[in-house]
């Protein structure tokens, strides 16, 4: 059996789960680990801070239009070469500045708040992808 790198599969957690009302299914993309370093692919460990703390915002399905425009998760996994390490750059720019969630964002739903490990495995998660596609 080939082995796969889930690139979304905490997204299927997060459909199931209720937390929102997506007008659209989420989808899942699984690609083949010889391929992944082609596209961005998602650690388990960041795809659970992503579900737990970015994805109400960032997909489709999310609250602030304004959040969906910056930055959708599932999109991500669609860019490649440079788009995609312009946008590993920004994501490692906004975990190094402390910017997500916003602070109206903490200050409504307190539980939201990165904490510091949260941020560390996505900082790892964001860098190991940028170097896989350099």
């Amino acid at each position: 059996m080939k082995k796969f790198t889930l690139l979304a599969g905490a997204l299927l957690l997060f459909a199931a789960s209720g937390m929102a009302q997506e007008k659209e299914p989420t989808k899942i993309l699984l690609v083949p680990e010889a391929d992944a370093g082609k596209t961005v692919a998602f650690t388990l460990e960041a795809m659970s801070v992503i579900e737990a703390k970015c994805l109400g915002c960032h997909s489709p399905s999310g609250k602030s239009d304004k959040a969906k425009e910056k930055m959708q998760w599932e999109k991500l996994q669609t860019l490649s070469g440079a788009d995609a390490m312009a946008k590993l750059d920004e994501i490692l720019e906004v975990l190094d500045k402390g910017e997500m969630p916003p602070t109206k964002m903490v200050e409504k739903y307190p539980n939201m708040k990165l904490t510091e490990e949260e941020s560390a495995k996505l900082h790892k998660w964001a860098e190991a992808a940028l170097a896989k596609l350099e």
